[in-house]
């Protein structure tokens, strides 16, 4: 099985504020099987060492108002997100966690760790969507919702039936 993750956070380092967590469970032919979603509250996160950029405030000033305020609704205590999610990814041990870059799982990782939280995934499960759109120099495909993390998800899993296409995998 595998799992494609996305984040939205507050800044760039491993122990950025995390926004919200998107993810959706997908099979080898890229066929979307559960997906999730949750924003979460920000004062929460600030007692447990995580950390903002004042770069990235910035940025999120710049952005669409829509998304910003999508990021309120129903919002959820960290702790609380970690359980759901690990309840929600497969308990397969070879589940494999996509996501584009090396962002998402060293962020999500030091979430876990910071609140003594069990990882779901293991590290050398980690796939990196990033390298093989620059391995195959093709383009990612336009996402009309950008920084919604669920959406965020569900085009990059796009990007990779693209990509798996083309390796001949179908």
């Amino acid at each position: 099985m595998n799992v494609m993750v996305d984040i939205e956070t507050l800044g760039q380092s491993h122990t950025a504020v995390i926004l919200s967590i998107g993810a959706v469970i997908f099979d080898q032919k890229g066929s979307v099987q559960d997906e999730f979603y949750r924003n979460i509250t920000i004062p929460h996160q600030y007692k447990d060492k995580f950390t903002t950029d004042q770069s990235t405030i910035d940025w999120w000033k710049q952005q669409d108002k829509k998304i910003i305020k999508s990021l309120g609704i129903d919002k959820q205590p960290l702790d609380k997100v970690l359980d759901d999610f690990i309840a929600f990814f497969p308990k397969e041990s070879d589940t494999r966690f996509w996501s584009r870059g090396c962002f998402d799982a060293p962020i999500l990782t030091h979430a876990f760790k910071a609140l003594n939280k069990y990882t779901p995934w293991h590290w050398a499960n980690e796939m990196d969507l990033r390298t093989l759109t620059n391995f195959f120099n093709i383009d990612k495909p336009k996402n009309k919702s950008a920084h919604n993390a669920l959406a965020d998800c569900h085009a990059q899993l796009e990007h990779l039936k693209i990509l798996l296409k083309l390796l001949g995998v179908e």
